[in-house]
């Protein structure tokens, strides 16, 4: 009786230290959790060049340098630049203004995720999701368990010539007012090359052509 309870314990501790580990395994560094080379430009004029990290909820920017580190909130940062270390791409962003309340518009920051005469903007966060999934080993408890997983998350802007920021909520009717100079050309361009707006790169893709197709329009 002894060495069947010692076995089921031991299976049991095996069984939690193997599910930590691959926990463990698959929990993501997400780009706003670590330092970055990168380079700062303050609206003073000031360019620092250290390693970075960036705070969207507090629109704030760190510096670190020899050791020591400093804060920059949005009022003060013209833009900044990294390279990302989780995705080893380089990456920019820019304070600027925009309407948080009617008729009240204060710096925040945006990345630049393609720029021209539609820029797109983005703004990312890391948001938590609730999985409920079955748990057989379990003994006296509900058979589930809630297993809590991080994601990044983007909201995205369009930024025009006049210099005004309109949050877009990937909805493609609101695309093609936005692009309504060439919408439909935008729209059998969507369609031929199976592009979706929740897709980063395939969203990137389609403001980049509908600015290939300004561009086109202007040398006529």
């Amino acid at each position: 009786m002894y060495m069947k309870r010692y076995f089921v314990l031991l299976f049991v501790a095996c069984f939690f230290t193997l599910q930590a580990q691959a926990q463990k395994r698959s929990q993501k560094i997400f780009p706003s959790e670590v330092w970055h080379p990168g380079q700062l430009v303050l609206m003073e004029g000031d360019t620092l060049n250290a390693q970075l990290k960036y705070d969207f909820k507090t629109e704030t920017v760190l510096l670190k340098f020899k050791g020591n580190v400093f804060s920059y909130n949005s009022r003060k940062i013209l833009f900044f630049n990294i390279h990302d270390i989780t995705s080893d791409s380089f990456r920019e962003f820019f304070s600027l203004p925009y309407y948080v309340k009617p008729n009240y518009k204060v710096p925040i920051l945006f990345e630049v995720l393609y720029e021209g005469p539609l820029t797109l903007l983005s703004r990312e966060a890391i948001v938590e999701d609730q999985i409920v999934r079955n748990s057989y080993y379990q003994y006296g408890t509900a058979p589930y368990r809630i297993e809590t997983t991080k994601r990044l998350a983007f909201d995205y802007f369009f930024l025009d010539m006049d210099g005004t920021i309109k949050p877009f909520r990937l909805r493609k009717k609101d695309l093609l007012r936005v692009m309504r100079k060439h919408s439909s050309a935008i729209k059998r361009y969507i369609k031929q090359n199976k592009l979706k707006l929740s897709k980063q790169e395939d969203l990137i893709r389609i403001v980049s052509h509908y600015n290939e197709l300004m561009g086109m329009s202007v040398r006529r």
